[in-house]
Formats: C-alpha cells, sequence, structure tokens
C-alpha cells in the first residue's frame, strides 16, 4: 500500500497467519493469529532539502478461546495488540523534527455471552484492560523565535473496566439495542510530565450508555413503515491537560437521534424513504475543548433499487 501527501512517502506491508481449533464436539475453541508489518516511511523537505527515511517492523498476536458452557452461554477470553507507526516528522521541544516511535495497543477482555429463547434475547457482560504505549501530548512554549507548540511521546495509557450489552427481539417488528460501559482511564507514565500520572485520560468519560429501538409497521395503513431513535449518554469528562489539579470539565450530555422510514414501490421497483433527524431536542454540549457539538438537523434520503 503506498499513500502520497504532500511530504511524506508512506509504504506499509502485512501478512496474516492464522488458525483456529475446536475440541470436545466444538463445545472448545481457540483462535490464534500473528501479524506481521513491515512499515517504510520516506519525509521529504523540499525547502530544506531533506530527506529522513523510518523502517519499523513490528510482529503483533491474537488469541482467544470461548468455552460452551450451555447451548445459550459461552465463557470468552481475549488478547490483541494493534500497531501503527505516525507518517509525519513531529516537531520536538527544541523545533527540530524527527520520527516518533510507533503507537502500540494492547488490549485484554473476558467474559460471558448469551443467548437465549431461541435468539431474541443475545448479548454479553465482560470486563477489559487496555494499554496504550507511546501515545503523544501537546506542550506550548516560547523562545526568541516566539510562542510555538511541540510534542513528546508519554509513555503509557491505561483503561480498565466492564461493559454491558443487549440485544433484545422484543416482539416480531419491535427490536432494542442497549449497552452500558464503565471505564477508568488514566496516564500511568509519562516521563515527560510525572505530574500528570495517575490523572484521567482527556475526553474519557467513566460512564457512557446507549439505547436504539426500531420497529416496523407491518398491518394497517402504516404497512410498510418504520421508526426508531437512538439515545447515548456520556458522563462527565476531562475537557483537556493542564498543570493545575483542577481540570476543565466536559459536561455529562444525552444526544437524541430518531429515524422514520418508509418502504413502497416506484415504477414497479422497491424505493425506502429515509428520514433521519440528528439531536432532536438541541442538546447544546462540548465534544472536546475545540468547539460545540452539532446542533439539530435533518436528512432526506431515498433508496431505489432498478
Amino acid at each position: 500500500m503506498l499513500v502520497r501527501s504532500s511530504g511524506p512517502k508512506f509504504w506499509e506491508a502485512k501478512f496474516y497467519l492464522v488458525d483456529a481449533l475446536a475440541l470436545f464436539e466444538e463445545r472448545l475453541m481457540f483462535l490464534g493469529g500473528l501479524n506481521y508489518s513491515k512499515v517504510n516511511n520516506l519525509s521529504l523537505n523540499y525547502l530544506a532539502n531533506t530527506r529522513v527515511r523510518i523502517n519499523r517492523d513490528r510482529r503483533t498476536p491474537q488469541a482467544g478461546a470461548v468455552w460452551r458452557v450451555t447451548k445459550a452461554v459461552g465463557l470468552y477470553a481475549n488478547y490483541s495488540e494493534s500497531f501503527r507507526q505516525i507518517a509525519t516528522l513531529r516537531t520536538n521541544a527544541d523545533r527540530s523534527l524527527t520520527p516518533f516511535d510507533p503507537l502500540i495497543a494492547k488490549g485484554y477482555d473476558a467474559g460471558v455471552k448469551y443467548d437465549l429463547a431461541d435468539g431474541r434475547y443475545s448479548g454479553q457482560a465482560a470486563v477489559f484492560r487496555t494499554v496504550n504505549i507511546n501515545g503523544r501530548q501537546s506542550f506550548q512554549a516560547t523562545d526568541a523565535l516566539g510562542a510555538y507548540s511541540y510534542e513528546t511521546q508519554v509513555g503509557e495509557n491505561q483503561a480498565r473496566g466492564f461493559e454491558l450489552r443487549l440485544a433484545a427481539n422484543v416482539t416480531r417488528n419491535f427490536q432494542l439495542v442497549g449497552g452500558y460501559t464503565q471505564t477508568h482511564s488514566y496516564v500511568s507514565k509519562n516521563p515527560a510530565n510525572p505530574a500528570i500520572i495517575g490523572r484521567a485520560q482527556i475526553r474519557s468519560p467513566t460512564h457512557t450508555a446507549t439505547v436504539t429501538t426500531s420497529y416496523r409497521f407491518t398491518t394497517g395503513w402504516l404497512k410498510g413503515a418504520s421508526a426508531g431513535f437512538n439515545a447515548s449518554y456520556r458522563g462527565q469528562a476531562k475537557a483537556f491537560e493542564t498543570n493545575d489539579p483542577y481540570p476543565y470539565l466536559l459536561d455529562p450530555r444525552i444526544v437524541v437521534n430518531a429515524r422514520a422510514g418508509y418502504a413502497t414501490r416506484l415504477l414497479g421497483r422497491p424505493v425506502t424513504w429515509n428520514l433521519n433527524v440528528s439531536n432532536v431536542f438541541n442538546e447544546k454540549y462540548y465534544p472536546s475543548s475545540i468547539s460545540m457539538g452539532d446542533p439539530t438537523s435533518w436528512r432526506l434520503s431515498a433508496d431505489y433499487r432498478f
């Protein structure tokens, strides 16, 4: 794969090896894999007439196991890693430009999955832990040339928590999907700024939840129509990192989106009309410290098959 932009040229080769093993009439299943990534990045500075080449490679394993306790309940555990090289050069504290080390993520999760009443109710309950290595943090500085921004790689961030998921076919026409996640995300290592070790990650709320519904009308004058909504909740989170131990906070918010559709035929062919309304109640909130979230918006679309 070759990606071109104004400065860097980026090549990445990936190789995958995956295998699965099933025992005891497929009640116990193992899945394992190994990904090999080789990155070759060439950064060109036409003004300074410089060329900086980055060569990186890494093996990232994946493994998982599932034990079907019954036909409806299973226990599982997974482990995976990912690897991503930052293609562009980054500004250092002395204004020099150098490549950064690749971003590495490791994830662990384990829990129970269930599928009850012939598939009418399904979901999972799980605990998880993620570790992100070589993340970036921005700083502001001033020197003889004036004010500027630079970045450092900050060591390690971690997140621990649990999540619940439920999907239910309440009736043949009414579906409900919901979930809740509790996360404790924090800075676990930061050689560049040890004072923030243990602090919460920016834009990472402790509590999040979502509910999505859908209903299809199959009889009467509304036959062919469907409607539903999605409501998402994000709890309070830190807006950005400062040296002040009392941070700026993003307020909790609930944002509701709605959808209505109608399936019919036009010139003998199926056509579906959809109306999507985002942020139905025009909730005013800040998804980050930069700007406010989008206000109420409408979108009407048609899907015509021929």
